[in-house]
């Protein structure tokens, strides 16, 4: 799967979103590229990859049910 170029020169500034993102099953990853594809600025793209931790509304973002939180 092609990452948009912006997406990922946002991800190398952000190491925490990196490891969220590579962490993600193949189907979230595709709602997120899908939402980065979209962007019309980079502080747009810079919104999607901020939100790619565990304490943030990507879910909610992307319209997603929120994943399991460990016990």
């Amino acid at each position: 799967m092609e990452l948009p170029l912006g997406f990922l020169m946002a991800l190398s500034r952000d190491i925490e979103a990196l490891r969220y993102f590579a962490d993600m099953d193949e189907d979230r990853q595709k709602m997120v590229i899908e939402a980065a594809r979209h962007a019309e600025s980079k502080a747009e793209m810079d919104g999607i990859v901020h939100r790619l931790r565990p304490e943030t509304d990507m879910p909610a973002y992307l319209n997603l049910p929120q994943p399991p939180k460990e016990l």
